[in-house]
């Protein structure tokens, strides 16, 4: 099961949405402002200084002393708020637009204004300063220092109560012998309607049919009788299999034209176990083009070791190379060799769409995004980084992390054994804290994350996790020895 990562930007709509219904923003900035830290604390990187380590089930106040500094004498007191400095490096000392500003999410201040002004209908710039700043329009005294966690016990518990409310938590019963309520993280976050048209992850070498199409209208023609603009794409697939690729395209977008669309069998020679040819029920659901071949993402029978058509055989998405698919043949969804699965699925209204896919395409690093994430750390040099990464879309999957991130990810990479992580230390600690770290999510087992690596060579060097690293050292053992010959 994948872990929930909780690494959203505190864009309005995120804010006004983790208020839940009945809220306003603009009356309860401070307190969607202290969700959304809570949040971030609970379910996210491991190599962020605010998020905590907890047991399965917490309390408020198992939460409270993981998070805050000297919490016995400033920060377990049910009803007292705390208004002195007691220490500048405790998360009660950062202020509203300390948290709201952090260069880690590079939100531009004025803008994020201008959107809470427009979401909130204030037409006077110096009224969201002043929300900014009380934490709310209706209060009437300042934030103390401006310091967002300036509350009470009481304040956090009914945060904690709030997260329970709209899904984000679930309280659980106490162990016996301790008061008060606890809390366990869900395993999967409620519906977030402001994210459902994300900012797109594109992969590396991703471009939109609409770039394309538009490179074609500008320059697709001659100019002065000369052709200027050429499309050259790396394309795998043999010639003498073109035809047969038509067909299948045809077939399948026969299938997407009727309202309800049917089940297919695909005759499917699977790379994966080693030429087997195998049949599989599949709903298609979109083709997308990426590793230099047309591929069919369809959610369905896919080709795992032992599989047979069942109504029992485990469901899950694949993307199959058309090439690679002898054959298609529509079903009927009366067919009796359907799994039962699919049909339940298709009577809920819940089969896969579209969205599912470019709602995952281009969140980690790979593009079988039904793979389980994984969190990488990386070291660049500054010059390889600069010019490749820098300034470039791959900003949004390769984030950077100072080198006490980095250290602290790996102090708690839950993906390497303990042992493994004091090896990778001492790894990290032999390497130049000028160069630049970067913390970035992948599909496990995708090949193409591998490729990617590959091709950077020693430019990039894989700090964890360790599995991943020691493949890259074996790769390269390899290659190094067919060479040295």
């Amino acid at each position: 099961m994948n872990e929930c990562i909780f690494d959203y930007a505190p864009t309005v709509n995120l804010l006004q949405e983790l208020l839940g219904n009945g809220s306003y923003l603009h009356n309860s900035f401070q307190k969607a402002l202290r969700l959304w830290v809570i949040l971030r604390s609970l379910y996210g990187d491991i190599a962020s200084e605010q998020t905590v380590s907890l047991d399965k089930s917490f309390s408020v106040k198992a939460w409270s002393k993981q998070f805050f500094t000297d919490t016995q004498d400033y920060h377990c007191d049910r009803d007292k708020a705390t208004p002195i400095h007691h220490d500048p490096d405790c998360p009660c000392a950062k202020t509203v637009t300390d948290w709201l500003f952090d260069p880690y999410y590079d939100i531009d201040p004025q803008q994020w204004k201008s959107e809470f002004a427009k979401e909130c209908a204030i037409a006077d710039p110096q009224q969201v300063e002043q929300i900014l700043l009380y934490g709310s329009s209706s209060k009437t005294t300042p934030l103390i220092e401006g310091r967002l966690f300036v509350v009470t016990g009481r304040t956090l518990q009914n945060d904690f109560e709030s997260l329970v409310k709209n899904g984000w938590l679930k309280e659980v019963s106490g162990q016996e012998g301790k008061r008060g309520k606890e809390y366990q993280k869900v395993t999967a976050f409620p519906e977030l309607f402001s994210l459902e048209e994300p900012d797109a992850i594109a992969p590396s070498n991703f471009i939109t049919i609409e770039e394309i199409v538009s490179l074609a209208e500008s320059l697709g023609q001659e100019i002065n009788g000369v052709q200027r603009f050429f499309l050259d794409v790396e394309y795998i697939v043999p010639r003498q299999l073109s035809d047969r690729i038509e067909d299948l395209q045809q077939q399948l977008k026969t299938c997407w034209e009727k309202a309800d669309i049917p089940l297919i069998q695909i005759n499917y020679t699977s790379a994966r176990l080693f030429d087997t040819q195998l049949d599989l029920i599949v709903y298609p659901v979109c083709i997308r083009y990426h590793q230099r071949a047309p591929y069919l993402y369809a959610y369905g029978q896919a080709p795992y070791e032992n599989l047979s058509p069942s109504d029992i055989t485990p469901l899950d998405w694949y993307d199959y190379r058309l090439d690679r698919i002898e054959s298609i043949t529509t079903l009927l969804w009366s067919d009796r060799q359907i799994p039962i699965a699919l049909k339940q699925k298709r009577d809920r209204g819940t089969l896969p769409t579209i969205d599912d896919v470019n709602g995952e395409i281009g969140r980690a690093l790979g593009f079988d995004f039904f793979r389980p994430k994984q969190t990488m750390l990386l070291r660049f040099n500054q010059y390889f980084h600069g010019n490749y990464i820098e300034r470039t879309e791959r900003t949004a999957l390769f984030k950077t992390i100072s080198y006490d991130d980095a250290e602290r990810l790996l102090k708690n990479a839950s993906a390497n054994t303990p042992e493994q992580n004091e090896k990778l230390l001492k790894i990290l600690r032999s390497r130049p804290p000028k160069d630049v770290y970067c913390r970035v999510e992948y599909h496990v087992g995708d090949r193409a994350v591998i490729m990617r690596l590959r091709a950077w060579g020693q430019q990039v060097e894989v700090l964890s996790p360790w599995d991943l690293r020691q493949q890259m050292q074996e790769d390269i053992s390899k290659l190094w020895r067919m060479y040295e010959q």
